[in-house]
């Protein structure tokens, strides 16, 4: 009996992109495929059936041998320990979330890309005729008991991916919950030794939204070394919540750190656990959050003071979560640092060229950097200095400071890369009016659980002061708007200029 296969149904890979247009901080970046092979030319939202025999055996096949994986590891909770087991029938193996493990059996990977690339050369150059049909299975291990087994399959021409998910049900007993088989529009094998691909789905206007068909697989091992140190020291620093592994800083030049964002990171390398927001709310006590940046930094208290909006009044620090009102959703900002290169320096410290690898946009490299730090007893790290490198093939999107005083200061005071005209543009439209002598300028805004601001600045004469009001109660929502935000700033910058 023929089955019916349906292509691109299923996309367990499926993220929305919305784009915040927001004045002023609405920043976005689009991602491109790069050195892909095209493996038909067939639209990316076309659906095709496959209606043969052998396919209904492939799935069969796929089914039996996913459960028998299932078996093979239930009850074990370690996702690393699986895959050890599920090695041993000589499939690639990977586990945990990307980059973070190297691939098991990853030979066999490779040799079938390498393959599949030495036909599609001999072959393109004839026509395509009597290519050699070759696969490899997959196998992927992801926490609480879930399994995909993913057959790669090239048919001398094009290359499809079924996607077999398995897993176990609370009984213990394993299931497959999803069959899914999928062409593969792109596809490269890179020289890092990543296997980045693009799945055939449904693009505008067939869909309302935009489909994230991208995936990037770590074939080639990494040294066992780079995986641990990024995993404990870099990852958790990330390129979203701060900017320091995006931005060349050091020693006596530290302006352009966001400390705001970076205390949040390192709070969790100190304590292991994220920081609490509803304490921070009214801002961060001066003696932690400066014990904290020197200790984890080559800052003083000096420069905090003066690049860190510190408020002497109450001896503390402002700090606001990550939201809607200071971050704008863009592909850079998911991806995950990944060490391609350590050295070690004459004075102990050590350096790590680093690649930022986006799945989102399609790249292994969408950013180089180096990052130097220094090495303590206890496991402890400090941070020393990182250099951009002109190396990366994306456009990274500029930074969004957390407290958005920082992005209004470099805007107007003539560090962004904004033209000119447009900066006197976006100030006119941020007029909100006089008040006496001072001019008011600034832009309001509002989020969930009750928050509101309003951030801008105040000019009179020579004199400029940079402001931003937070609001924040949950016990009286009808009374938080960013009018009253605004109303608040006016009556401060009044007796202040």
């Amino acid at each position: 009996m023929k089955r019916k296969w349906k292509k691109a149904r299923d996309y367990a890979g499926i993220s929305a992109m919305v784009l915040l247009v927001i004045a002023l901080f609405g920043l976005t970046v689009s991602g491109t495929l790069t050195g892909f092979r095209d493996g038909s030319g067939k639209g990316a939202g076309q659906q095709e059936q496959i209606t043969d025999e052998a396919s209904g055996q492939q799935e069969q096949v796929a089914e039996e041998e996913c459960l028998e994986v299932m078996q093979k590891v239930k009850g074990v909770t370690d996702i690393r320990e699986a895959a050890e087991r599920i090695s041993g029938n000589g499939s690639p193996v990977t586990a945990g979330e990307n980059g973070t493990m190297n691939m098991l059996n990853y030979e066999e990977m490779e040799a079938f890309l390498n393959q599949v690339q030495k036909e599609l050369k001999v072959s393109s150059e004839n026509g395509y005729p009597d290519a050699e049909e070759c696969s490899v299975v997959l196998y992927r291990v992801y926490s609480g008991g879930k399994i995909h087994r993913e057959e790669y399959t090239f048919d001398g021409k094009d290359m499809y991916v079924l996607t077999c998910i398995g897993s176990c049900e609370e009984a213990g007993n394993p299931v497959v919950l999803n069959i899914s088989y999928t062409r593969i529009q792109e596809w490269g094998y890179t020289e890092k030794g990543w296997f980045l691909y693009r799945l055939c789905v449904p693009q505008p206007p067939e869909v309302s939204e935009i489909v994230d068909g991208n995936v990037l697989i770590r074939v080639r091992p990494l040294p066992q070394e780079y995986l641990e140190i990024a995993e404990q020291y870099i990852r958790p620093l990330g390129y979203m919540s701060n900017n320091l592994l995006r931005c060349d800083w050091g020693e006596g030049h530290m302006e352009q750190v966001d400390f705001t964002g970076s205390f949040e990171s390192f709070y969790q390398i100190e304590y292991g656990k994220k920081i609490d927001s509803s304490e921070c709310a009214q801002g961060i006590r001066a003696e932690e959050f400066e014990t904290l940046m020197t200790r984890y930094l080559p800052v003083t208290v000096e420069e905090l003071r003066k690049y860190a909006q510190y408020d002497e009044k109450t001896q503390s620090y402002p700090w606001t979560a990550l939201s809607c009102g200071n971050y704008s959703v863009n592909a850079f900002s998911t991806s995950f640092p990944e060490i391609t290169d350590m050295e070690q320096n004459e004075d102990g410290t050590v350096t790590f060229t680093i690649d930022a690898v986006c799945e989102m946009a399609g790249t292994d490299r969408a950013l180089s950097h180096k990052l130097t730090v220094e090495f303590a007893e206890g496991g402890k790290v400090r941070y020393l200095k990182n250099e951009v490198l002109e190396n990366g093939t994306e456009e990274v999107p500029e930074y969004e400071y957390r407290m958005q005083v920082r992005v209004l200061m470099k805007i107007f005071e003539g560090r962004s890369s904004y033209d000119p005209d447009d900066v006197k543009l976006m100030k006119e439209l941020m007029f909100s009016g006089n008040s006496g002598e001072q001019k008011i300028y600034g832009k309001t805004g509002s989020g969930p659980d009750e928050k509101a601001w309003f951030v801008g600045f105040a000019e009179e004469k020579e004199e400029r002061i940079y402001f931003v009001v937070y609001l924040n109660d949950p016990g009286h929502q009808e009374a938080i708007s960013g009018s009253l935000a605004r109303q608040i700033a006016e009556n401060i910058v009044k007796t202040l200029l």
